[in-house]
This record gives C-alpha cells, structure tokens and sequence, in this order.
C-alpha cells in the first residue's frame, strides 16, 4: 500500500472529494508512468540529472496539517500514509518516485546482469548524511537487512521478499548476512534477486529501501527513530523538532547532494485531527495547504484535485470466527451493499465507485491495467435477491437459524467522518441482510495495532500503490506475507502470485496477476468500496507543492512560496 502503506484510512471523506464531474487525474486514459527498467543485460547509467529548478523568492516556509501522527517515521517500520510522506521527505534511496517515474537518486549508474537477477548500484560521489558523515554502501546494505531481519519484525518484511534469501532470513532459517545484498566496496552495492523482475526499480524507491545508520539504531534502540534527535537523514530535508502529537518541523538538508532545486527552509507541518478544524485554519492564513471535507467541496468551486490512487474497502478477519470465515457470508455482505450510496452518503458523491480492486491506472504492458485487464466484479447497487442465496447457503452451512444471530463488530478510527463511513454500511448490512453490526470507534495508533495483531473483527481501511504495478495490490494476500492482515490463504491464489513474481515475460505477468485479483474478488478477504478522490486548497503564492499519485501523498521537494 507497501506504501506502504496501508491506509488504515478513517476512511476519510477528507481524502475523498467531488461533487463535481470526475476527479483530477483520474481519467480514462491517464496512466500512471514507471520507468523501471525490464531485464537488458545493459549498463544503465542514470546520471546525476536533476528532477527540475525553481526560482527562489519570498520567506521559504509552508505550513500544512496531518490529521494524525505516524506511530513511527522509522523507514524499515514505517507503514502509514502519512509516515511514508514524512520519510520520502527525510530520506533518499537508491531510486525515487517523482509523481509516479522512478528516477535515480543516490544511485549515479547501475549494472543489470543477462538473466535479470543480479544489480549492480553505484552511488553518486560525495554523498553524506545530515551529521556530516559519509553515507556509504552498507548503509543501503543494513537498511534492506534491517527490513526483513525477523529482529525488527517490520510490518513490511514482504517488500524485501524479492531479494535473495528473504523470506528464509525472515524466518530464522537464514542468518541476515545471506540475504542476496552486499558492499563491494563504500560506494557499489550488489542486490541479488529471487527472481527477474522489471518492477524492481520502483520497489527501490519505498522506504523499506532506504538507507540507514547502524551505529545509532545500536544507540538508540528501541528509541531509534522516536525523536527529532535519534535519527540522521540523507534526503531534502531534515526533521529538527517533533512535538508527539502536536507537530513536526523539517529544515532544508544543506548536505543534500541535489539541495539546489530545495527551495524552501522550512516546512511546519501540525497535527491536526478534524479536517473542519484545518479547513479553518487554512482559511485563517494559518495553513498553506488544506484538503476539503467531502460536503463542503461544493463551496470551494475553484479547489484543485486530484485521484489519489488509493482503494478503500471493509478488510475481514478471516480467523476471527467461523462466520467470517464463511465464503458465501463474504459475499453476502458485498451484495448488499450499495455502494454508490455509499458514495453519495459518506463521501457527498466524491469518490468514484470500484468495480475491482486493483486501481485501473495503473501501469499496464502497453496501455493501462484496466484497459488491457477489464474486469466488472461489484456492483454499483446492491443485489438482495444474490445477497439473500449467498446468507442462506452461509446460514445453512453455519447451521445458524436467523440472521439476527450474527453480529459483526466493524472497526473504525475515531472521527466523525469515519463514524459516517461506518453508519452508512452499518444501516445497509442490517436492513438488506438483517444482521447485527456493531460500531467500534478507536484512536487511529490503536487501530492500527489491532489490525496488525489481527485483533478486530472487520474494520474500514484501503491501500495506495507504492509503485504503478498491480503486485502493489496483490502480493499482501499471499499466505505468508507480513500484510496479510486478512489471514486469508488461498493456494491457487499464491500460484498465480508466484508465477508473476517469477515471470520473464510482460503480459504472462500481468494475465497472472489479473487471474489472481479474480480471485481475490471471489474470495472477499476484503470487500472494495470505491476509489478515493481528493480536494485542496493551497496557497496561491505556493508552487510546486503537490499531491503525489503512487505511495506517498504530497511532494513539496520543489515547492515554493512567494511573499
């Protein structure tokens, strides 16, 4: 969602948005773009170009809000929207996703063997971290072993799964040294893959890639990372103070090796829990940036959007209890939905209903994935005459005699957006299958913890892509991934996940994984909803401050502000 990031969303109507006709980039034939480059045998080099200039004017300080804190900005522990966007700030790998193009970063070249399987990185001269200390190849090296080390038991181990040995380091069968990464010398590292895979450059640009110090995670910890103070960073800025819960402030990193296209010195960036609160604020001049809350788009008829590239869906336990466990009780409930009144309801007809699960935009073998890969597996309406057969044959299987006798407790974050989100399914579910669903309202971190331990029932969340490639989506609901908070296991699906991880071939990849996500929506470990549109307002005298498509929100790398 890596990106990384699972979403555990508030479902937010505040990420959602427009009343109006369509949603910014999210068009029929717009395309998420990825350079990452297929198996050549060649040398590549990336050179050292830089990712654009801007004029320098005015007092270089934005000021934007969260709605909540990241539980860690850690980027082998980080796993929420908001901590990835603070990390792509703080830290730089080897490549960088620049608003959906993988482009080099620390990496100045690289070498790609014949059978596709082993990379060769060499850095950019001259490269340091924030403290003044030369950032080497091992820094990259211990980054990527810290990622699947069973030690750090990292939420998102499965993004390492790639790399040679991972997934036996990761279970102890391994020690962390025969993980297929190494330091041929300070400034070349060699990455060894399971297998070929083309997407491989763009899964280098998520955090879990990102480099990192030992000496101070041995310092530190477990307080590595909790502090402004107990980190060091190599990316554009650098994080000087960190208020818990209340805010955060970064300060231009002048030992950034591309500091020249950093305009800005500072960006204070609050936490701020209600979108109205924020909206406010922005109003007030006290904000640059602010999303819209989904019912009050409509005011705001000069607002910029965008489609935010996330999914947003009801995620089920499958080991919870026998009646989630229950195929035909899955698909039950997705037939009694109504999701454009969902829609219209909880996000004032915003976001766009899904038919699928995985995002039609992205990067398909020619055109986009939904193009090539049609698929029409929800309704926009409910069906109680199909959702009535699938409860009966659930019921009769479960040997339970009504209906009333099932209750489903459905988690959400605790925000009045999210209270809407949960009430608008909570009042479908119990009038079109007449079953009891209990609303649990919880702080964001600890619904977070509870998903992560599998500790809930149901629970609204979503996912954004790390990298525009369907296995985004998909490699989480293989049995053994660290993400596969579902606890679902399917073996034909993890055939289907396996042949595309191992595939040389483009489009037998990609049939692989479209056979994969049928399945998926036959399965209904999770029960897709719609697709998140998304609102702002910013500051006139702000540019190049903008919302980012694959994996992490914002990117004001370049942005500037005008007096």
């Amino acid at each position: 969602m890596s990106k990384r990031k699972l979403l555990t969303l508030v479902l937010t109507a505040a990420l959602s948005i427009t009343a109006l006709t369509g949603c910014g980039v999210y068009e029929k034939d717009s395309q998420v773009k990825d350079t990452s480059a297929s198996p050549t045998g060649n040398s590549t080099d990336t050179g050292s170009a830089d990712i654009g200039t801007t004029e320098s004017t005015g007092t270089k300080e934005i000021n934007y809000s969260i709605s909540n804190e990241p539980p860690t900005l850690d980027p082998q522990l980080v796993n929420s929207m908001y901590g990835a966007t603070l990390d792509y700030h703080l830290f730089e790998g080897l490549m960088r996703n620049n608003d959906g193009t993988v482009e080099p970063a620390c990496a100045k070249s690289y070498d790609l063997s014949d059978d596709g399987l082993v990379y060769t990185f060499h850095l950019k001269d001259g490269l340091v971290w924030s403290d003044g200390q030369p950032l080497k190849a091992e820094d990259f090296v211990y980054g990527m072993q810290r990622l699947v080390n069973p030690k750090t038991a990292s939420p998102s181990s499965f993004m390492g799964t790639i790399l040679k040995n991972a997934s036996r380091v990761n279970s102890g069968e391994l020690p962390v040294e025969e993980l297929g990464v190494k330091a041929i010398d300070d400034s070349t590292v060699e990455i060894t893959l399971e297998n070929p895979a083309g997407y491989f450059l763009g899964v280098l640009s998520t955090s879990g890639y990102y480099p990192c110090r030992k000496d101070l995670v041995e310092k530190y910890g477990k307080d590595f990372a909790a502090d402004a103070d107990k980190n060091v960073y190599n990316g554009p800025f650098t994080l000087t103070s960190w208020e818990h819960a209340s805010s955060l402030t970064f300060t231009k990193n002048e030992n950034y090796w591309n500091k020249d296209i950093v305009k800005l010195n500072k960006v204070d960036i609050s936490v701020v829990t209600d979108k109205n609160t924020a909206l406010g604020l922005y109003e007030n001049g006290e904000l640059d940036f602010a999303e819209i809350p989904s019912e009050l788009v409509a005011n705001y008829p000069d607002a910029k959007s965008y489609y935010s590239g996330a999914v947003e869906y009801l995620q089920i336990n499958l080991s919870a209890n026998k009646i989630l466990a229950n195929k035909n009780f899955r698909n039950a409930m997705s037939a009694a939905i109504n999701r454009q009144e969902f829609v219209t309801l909880a996000t004032s007809n915003v976001n766009k209903v899904t038919s699928r699960y995985v995002l039609p935009q992205v990067s398909g073998v020619e055109k986009t994935y939904g193009e090539e890969y049609p698929l029409e597996a929800f309704g926009a309406t409910n069906d109680n005459e199909k959702a009535k057969g699938y409860l009966d044959a659930a019921m009769k299987e479960l040997g339970i005699s009504s209906p009333s006798d099932i209750k489903v407790v459905l988690n959400t974050a605790d925000a009045d957006s999210s209270r809407k989100q949960a009430e608008v399914i909570q009042e479908q579910l119990q009038t079109n299958l007449g079953i009891v669903i209990e609303i649990n309202q919880v702080p964001y971190k600890q619904l977070y913890e509870l998903h992560s331990a599998h500790d809930y029932e149901m629970m609204f969340t979503g996912w954004v892509p790390d990298y525009s490639d369907p296995f985004s989506y998909l490699e989480f609901f293989e049995t053994d991934n660290g993400y596969n908070n579902s606890v679902y296991s399917n073996k034909e699906y993890d055939k289907y996940i396996q042949a595309a991880k191992a595939s040389l071939d483009p489009k037998k990849r990609l049939d692989d994984l479209y056979e994969a996500e049928k399945i998926l929506c036959q399965d209904l470990p999770i029960i897709p909803l719609d697709m998140v549109c998304s609102y702002y307002l910013l500051n006139e005298k702000a540019t190049n401050f903008k919302p980012y498509f694959v994996g992490t929100g914002l990117n004001y790398i370049q942005a500037d502000i005008t007096e």
